[in-house]
């Protein structure tokens, strides 16, 4: 399969980002990190959010991938930045940064994937814990991480999103409230085009034509207020 990828300028940072295009799958945004040690510093952490938000609402964007070179995936934050003397404000600066990256990834309608292969926990520890999803060995990650975005590629991205949204939404519900957010937001799914998509080519045994595009049929939209 053939792909195209471009880089944007490096400037004084140490995030290397690729954005590759794969016919027939989409576009995938490679984040690498670069050592040493891929600090998380206001220059890397302003990056990644341009990186993760770019081109954002393009049907052709699947998923991004933030994957690091070297043996450290990420070290943290730049402690160099949060010494006293830098101050207060430098301080404040850098968590609402990091902040304001949480929110890219939670608010981003694709997937973002972290390929993970280095310090400072062994793959059963962090599975174990619950940080990572699925371990493989490091020659098999990139067949592993390839796999999921396959696995992606051939579902609705519209569907994705607002499966995404929901999960975010629901987590600080109690167990009725997230049932009641449920029902709204299953009735919202199946009245999009890609889920009547979905519903027509189960029963008409064939694959489904994605549009990947929020389209709605509803005339009727529900807003849900926990406090009400």
């Amino acid at each position: 399969m053939k792909s195209s990828s471009s880089s944007l300028p490096r400037l004084q940072t140490a995030l290397q980002l690729r954005r590759v295009y794969i016919p027939d799958s989409g576009i995938h945004i490679y984040c690498d990190f670069l050592p040493p040690q891929n600090s998380l510093s206001l220059d890397m952490m302003s990056h990644l959010i341009q990186a993760i938000n770019t081109n954002k609402e393009d049907t052709s964007l699947r998923a991004i991938v933030l994957s690091a070179k070297g043996n450290v995936f990420s070290a943290g934050h730049n402690l160099k930045e949060l010494q006293s003397s830098t101050g207060i404000d430098q301080h404040k600066l850098v968590f609402q940064k990091a902040t304001e990256l949480m929110k890219s990834i939670v608010q981003s309608p694709v997937p973002v994937i972290a390929k993970v292969n280095g310090l400072p926990l062994t793959a059963q520890e962090a599975y174990d814990s619950g940080l990572v999803t699925k371990v493989a060995p490091a020659d098999q990650l990139d067949e592993e991480v390839d796999k999921i975005v396959e696995s992606i590629k051939h579902k609705s991205r519209s569907v994705i999103a607002l499966g995404k949204q929901f999960y975010y939404k629901q987590i600080d519900l109690s167990l009725l409230e997230a049932y009641d957010l449920g029902e709204n937001i299953m009735v919202e799914n199946i009245n999009m085009n890609d889920g009547q998509e979905g519903i027509k080519s189960f029963v008409e045994k064939r694959k489904a034509n994605w549009n990947h595009k929020y389209i709605s049929s509803l005339t009727l939209f529900f807003y849900y207020n926990p406090k009400s």
